[in-house]
């Protein structure tokens, strides 16, 4: 077992979103733990992968534009069938609380289906200027924005004014008039944005008799959820759940799949066991490739997602992030950098995990797996490159 893959997951007991739910509890990663459970899980997790692939369910393309707009909303669904709440919130969660005074999350009354956005919306237009996708052979794009630095720059703005520097400013003010001069611009290309979130359509803690649940049940419309997602401007669901997944979440693949055709979102599968990864890291590549050059690059927009948005999605997100050439040398050979390989791929192994931390949640990249997953996606990158 690598001592600093461990460290890195984010369920490790040391870890900034452990420690900020004061849970001692001491981390086992099943792959170590329970061998042969997790090899049984990426088995059957390969053997469904490979199931799609014959009846040519992996990728489905969805053409039909959406026809709803956002007056349909409020017509919909009939909210007289449902309880409206808004979100309430208290500084210490109470334990113990009974069901019946929970607030359930509903799709109408519960509207913020939490979507994250990689890169900052500020910043879009810029990184877009910066990288040229113009060849189809690129493993990671030259691009000279550090995304690590950006985030970390917005996490200032938005939360922690006073470690705001006179850099940070500049950098900011000559951010601000690069948006102004090509606004309206019709020659100036914006690349698509990663969105990420939880699952659309989600089902959960659905028990009035369980007196002990504390945290509120959800109760989420896969059409309603998939409108909105649409209304944003993403035309791809890069989805993490398997058939069987998705219907204990409360919603079939076949009704997963109707909806998403009725507002006209197409679908990439990328199904793994939770809490780990793709069975396949080759597949992996290859489909995080369709992502870029069908969508990304093509200024369209691309949500994904898997149970709550933090674990695996997190890996489709890390590796967008390294493909988009967004953490600076994941192409530099170490040798010029005056470190051995182990060392730098290590520090881009943390500088991705951080960004994605940064813009999603601390809980981003759970397990020990997905770590050491990651660690191959990077050198895999590198030896296609040539420089490892």
């Amino acid at each position: 077992m690598n001592a600093d893959f461990l460290k890195e997951a984010s369920l490790h007991e040391e870890s900034v979103y452990k420690r900020s739910k004061g849970d001692p509890n001491i981390y086992k990663p099943l792959s170590v733990d329970y061998t042969g459970y997790y090899h049984l899980l990426l088995s059957d997790s390969e053997a469904f992968d490979n199931e799609l692939r014959a009846q040519n369910q992996l990728y489905i393309v969805n053409k039909d534009s959406c026809s709803k707009d956002a007056s349909d909303i409020g017509s919909a669904f009939n909210s007289a069938t449902r309880t409206q709440h808004t979100k309430t919130s208290i500084s210490h969660p109470l334990k113990y609380v009974k069901w019946r005074r929970l607030r359930v999350h509903h799709s109408l009354t519960y509207p913020p289906h939490s979507i994250s956005i990689i890169v900052p919306l500020d910043c879009l237009d810029y990184m877009s200027s910066k990288v040229d996708v113009s060849s189809n052979n690129q493993i990671v794009l030259n691009n000279s924005v550090n995304l690590n630095y950006l985030a970390d720059l917005c996490h200032k703005f938005h939360h922690d004014h006073c470690t705001i520097s006179d850099e940070d400013y500049a950098y900011y003010q000559n951010l601000y008039a690069f948006n102004q001069s090509v606004d309206g611009d019709s020659h100036h290309h914006r690349l698509g944005n990663l969105l990420m979130s939880s699952a659309p359509g989600k089902k959960v803690r659905l028990r009035p008799d369980d007196d002990t649940q504390s945290r509120c049940p959800v109760d989420r419309d896969i059409s309603l959820d998939f409108l909105r997602i649409k209304e944003t401007g993403c035309q791809l669901l890069a989805c993490c759940l398997d058939d069987q997944e998705l219907k204990l979440l409360g919603t079939s693949w076949q009704e997963y799949s109707q909806s998403a055709s009725d507002v006209g979102l197409s679908i990439l599968r990328f199904p793994m066991p939770e809490g780990l990864h793709p069975p396949n890291l080759s597949d992996f590549y290859d489909r995080i490739g369709i992502i870029l050059h069908q969508y990304t690059f093509k200024g369209v927009d691309v949500l994904a997602h898997c149970r709550g948005g933090v674990g695996r999605a997190s890996l489709i997100a890390c590796a967008w992030i390294l493909r988009m050439g967004l953490v600076p040398d994941t192409l530099t050979p170490s040798s010029q950098l005056g470190v051995d390989e182990y060392t730098h791929v290590l520090h881009l192994l943390r500088s991705v995990i951080s960004i994605v931390r940064r813009r999603r949640s601390i809980k981003a990249i759970e397990t020990y797996e997905q770590v050491a997953f990651l660690y191959d996606f990077i050198i895999l990158l590198r030896q296609k490159a040539q420089v490892a």
